[in-house]
């Protein structure tokens, strides 16, 4: 959200386009007005996943395309100005990677360029692309790009095998400042796209027993580490992100319940955290999890990331949403508050 330059608190809606930013009252979430920037920040696209560090200051980038990139900003929260602080181009000017979420804490900003990369051509003409209109080439592995938020050190890159997400959950330095860790929800592939279409949403393949077929694909939440001690080239290699939470390797398809190993079945997605948390080391995570057999996400799950087990909350033929944390007003327990998600009973 934003600040007007009045007492009054207001709120910033977003979506993806620059253009889609809008003022609204927060009594009743009427639309006041349409934000204009003149900051003279470039790009046409950007992320609805803004990161709020310590001092209020939003971190997000711009996207331009093609023969574009990154453009990560600094926003004040009551005038709205931005101000960038880099630019990240893209590896392939001509084929821009999609990107929905990244990582910042008060220092740095990591823009994790996965291997998904927008068919211009399928936008344009709606020829056919593998994944909606993007296509995935596992074959091209991960750029991470860790940004210095200062805005006078240099952008470090570093490669890592590839993996596919939409939302992250947290980053912060490790107690010794040696690593940078990014949490996430991350998946093998970029299927999940195709899962989330209507069709296999509304009408799933069943057996002729009625068993599912199509179950939607497993994901974890797991923890990138990257050195901020060493000179990084194009050419250094992560190690692929690590599992947090206790669960099986992989789910495959068919599986048709959740193992009793894994608290969260085996999906993980819109990882959240206490707000008062961000940026910091933390102990809990929330998030989006599946009560198999499933062909979405149909549960809450409360994770540790101290004993590495979780806890799950299902509804029986409901389904529910993204989960937000609201913390107890004057706790000081990471934990002592509500988790608040929309969601539908088996009766819609």
């Amino acid at each position: 959200g934003a600040s007007s330059s009045s007492s009054s608190k207001l709120l910033m809606a977003m979506s993806e386009t620059v253009a889609a930013s809008y003022i609204v009252n927060p009594e009743d979430l009427s639309t006041l007005k349409q934000v204009q920037y003149t900051d003279g920040v470039p790009g046409q696209l950007t992320t609805a996943h803004p990161s709020i560090v310590s001092d209020g200051t939003l971190i997000n980038f711009n996207r331009t395309l093609p023969f574009g990139g990154f453009h990560i900003f600094k926003q004040d929260p009551i005038t709205l100005q931005r101000t960038e602080v880099a630019f990240v181009a893209d590896r392939r000017p001509l084929r821009p990677t999609w990107l929905h979420d990244f990582a910042a804490t008060d220092k740095y900003a990591v823009i994790i360029e996965q291997p998904l990369y927008m068919s211009l051509l399928s936008l344009l003409v709606n020829t056919p692309a593998s994944h909606l209109f993007m296509d995935w080439k596992p074959e091209d592995g991960v750029k991470v790009h860790v940004v210095p938020l200062d805005g006078q050190k240099a952008v470090r890159t570093f490669a890592c095998p590839s993996f596919f997400f939409f939302h992250v959950g947290n980053a912060f330095e490790s107690e010794d400042g040696k690593y940078l860790h990014v949490d996430l929800a991350a998946y093998d592939d970029a299927q999940i796209l195709l899962d989330l279409v209507l069709q296999p949403l509304q009408s799933p393949r069943v057996s002729q027993a009625g068993e599912l077929l199509q179950q939607i694909s497993p994901s974890q939440y797991r923890r990138l580490s990257i050195p901020l001690q060493q000179q990084a080239a194009a050419s250094a290699m992560l190690q692929a992100p690590e599992p947090i939470i206790q669960s099986a390797q992989q789910h495959q398809a068919e599986a048709s319940s959740s193992s009793s190993s894994d608290p969260l079945g085996g999906y993980c997605e819109f990882p959240a955290i206490n707000p008062a948390r961000r940026g910091q080391s933390y102990r809990y995570a929330y998030c989006l999890s599946a009560v198999r057999p499933t062909n979405l996400g149909n549960a809450l799950s409360k994770m540790d990331l101290q004993t590495g087990m979780g806890q799950t909350w299902h509804m029986p033929g409901g389904a529910v949403g993204e989960p937000v944390f609201v913390g107890r007003p004057g706790t000081t327990a990471e934990d002592d508050g509500v988790v608040l998600a929309p969601g539908v009973g088996p009766e819609g």
